[in-house]
């Protein structure tokens, strides 16, 4: 991911993926890559495609660590865990 540009709207699907994703960081807080395919049991790269999309959309932060990378929820320009959410669908 590139910094430095004007960011653009950037759509997403809220899905079973995100759903799983959410849920996972209501109660943990925070999520590694690894954590999250392991969860939603898609392949690496999908749950990093999905990822990336919610770190652009600024749904999700990430936090650069040496070992992994970890995703915390976006709640207003602050990294801070989500809680008590509802599917959108049911």
């Amino acid at each position: 991911m590139k910094k430095g540009r004007i960011p653009k709207d950037t759509i997403f699907t809220y899905g079973w993926k995100e759903e799983i994703l959410m849920k996972a960081l209501g109660e943990n807080g925070k999520i590694t890559l690894k954590e999250f395919a392991g969860l939603a049991k898609v392949p690496r790269f999908l749950a990093s495609k999905t990822l990336v999309r919610l770190v652009s959309a600024n749904v999700l932060k990430i936090h650069p660590q040496e070992s992994e990378d970890f995703f915390y929820a976006q709640r207003i320009g602050k990294m801070m865990p989500v809680f008590d959410l509802k599917p959108a669908f049911p």
